[in-house]
């Protein structure tokens, strides 16, 4: 699981059609577009991880306790929250979480 110290969170959306962005420390998320109410396409860049360009992420409830890589914070076992798809092989984040707020509740088809 990856370790974050919680740090405050930057929400860029300057202009009414600009994807929706969050930077924390070396971690950037935007969301490209939300594709249904449980999914999202979902652009990721770690300094540890790397960038995964259009990535597809799932709501669902945390099976186990974790931090949300973009604030820190605790995320308890059946907490909220959005993760990477799971594929094969699956992607390097694929432990990752993040608290679904900051992934599902951008306007459904806002691109």
């Amino acid at each position: 699981m990856t370790d974050y110290l919680a740090d405050p969170i930057e929400l860029q959306s300057e202009a009414s059609d600009a994807p929706y962005r969050y930077e924390r420390g070396t971690v950037s998320v935007e969301v490209i577009e939300r594709t249904s109410a449980n999914s999202a396409i979902v652009s990721w860049s770690d300094a540890r991880f790397g960038r995964m360009g259009a990535q597809t992420w799932m709501a669902g409830k945390a099976r186990v306790l974790g931090r949300c890589a973009m604030t820190g914070a605790i995320i308890q076992r059946g907490d909220r929250v959005s993760q990477p798809r799971k594929t094969r092989p699956a992607p390097i984040n694929a432990g990752t979480m993040i608290v679904a707020t900051y992934v599902h509740d951008v306007p459904l088809g806002r691109k």
